[in-house]
């Protein structure tokens, strides 16, 4: 069986946040001020806002700051630490500019110029009218809407799965945002553990829809497979590749990154079959590993738009998990797991 329980993506809870509630960096009042920021400041303004408020962060998340870093220069070994600071403070700003532009989308002031590459991947991964699991992770503008629905040229429905926010007061304010949506072929679901989930999208894989999730942080509580990704054991999740073997289908890594103001390009990879042999384990472990490749390879082509901001490397003995402190988060191997 899949180890769970040990690990975790969700920051802890600490004395300061216990304190300030939602003033607290991921709390409802960041999430609503920005909303509030990005759709009513100027872009001028927004930009210098973005420069001082994203530096500001920096500087006083000093955990966070350091865990870029390392993350930064376990990608790159030969990198310095200059460099790798920079380009740490590169990661908050290009950051804050995806959470800005997403914020936009949402409130519909934002007409992005979305580029898409490998198509071809993305035909053969649907083939035959079968359904397909779009598999990203933190990097670029993961959450924005239209990643998928630019590439879903026939309006097929799509079933979108978040991880709950932190704080409360935030998740009820997301889940106010998405209502506001009004995309009639997109249908967000929230992780639970409850295994209905996992059967519902396993029943529209087999209507030939589509199911978009991450693929790059166990959720909290929730199984996990070891993996080597650069050259660490990280814990990704097997949610994914268990749904995609249950239900035939192919995983397919899609990765947005951002490439200017308003601007982004839609990177399809191609799709990983998860094998169906008598050993279920080592078929999704297999998958898992071979999606670690993937991101890995997206990480190294962008790595200051690479949102880790825990440190993934460990000390000999010890294990960490690829997470983030940031609140949104959007896999669903915890329901799909127990099918």
């Amino acid at each position: 069986m899949t180890p769970s329980g040990s690990v975790t993506q969700a920051p802890s809870t600490g004395r300061l946040q216990r304190l300030l509630g939602p003033l607290y960096f991921n709390g409802a009042f960041w999430y609503r001020f920005h909303f509030w920021a990005s759709n009513s400041l100027p872009t001028w303004f927004l930009a210098a806002m973005i420069r001082v408020w994203g530096g500001g962060f920096f500087l006083a998340l000093t955990d966070v700051r350091r865990s870029l870093r390392a993350n930064l220069r376990l990608v790159d070994p030969k990198l310095r630490w200059w460099a790798a600071s920079w380009r740490a403070y590169k990661t908050v700003h290009t950051f804050s500019w995806c959470v800005s532009e997403r914020n936009q989308q949402f409130s519909k002031n934002a007409q992005l110029e979305v580029a898409i590459e490998g198509r071809e991947a993305w035909e053969q991964a649907s083939r035959a009218g079968r359904g397909v699991i779009v598999v990203t992770s933190h990097i670029g503008g993961w959450e924005i809407a239209s990643a998928v629905a630019a590439a879903n040229k026939d309006k097929i429905p799509i079933h979108v799965v978040r991880e709950r926010e932190a704080d409360p007061l935030a998740q009820e304010f997301m889940e106010e945002l998405l209502r506001g949506q009004g995309l009639k072929t997109f249908q967000t679901h929230f992780a639970s553990d409850d295994p209905s989930l996992g059967m519902e999208l396993c029943a529209a894989l087999r209507r030939g829809e589509i199911v978009a999730l991450q693929g790059d942080r166990p959720r909290q509580s929730g199984p996990f497979e070891w993996v080597d990704f650069f050259g660490q054991e990280v814990a990704l999740p097997p949610g994914p590749a268990q749904l995609a073997r249950l239900a035939e289908v192919s995983l397919l890594p899609v990765f947005t990154f951002r490439e200017g103001l308003k601007r982004y390009r839609i990177v399809i990879r191609d799709p990983i079959e998860v094998a169906r042999t008598s050993d279920r384990r080592s078929d999704v472990r297999g998958a898992v590993q071979a999606l670690a490749r993937v991101i890995e390879e997206a990480i190294r082509s962008h790595p200051e738009q690479w949102f880790c901001f825990n440190r993934i490397g460990h000390e000999p003995g010890s294990k960490k998990v690829l997470n983030s402190p940031e609140a949104t988060q959007t896999p669903a191997e915890s329901a799909t797991s127990k099918l």
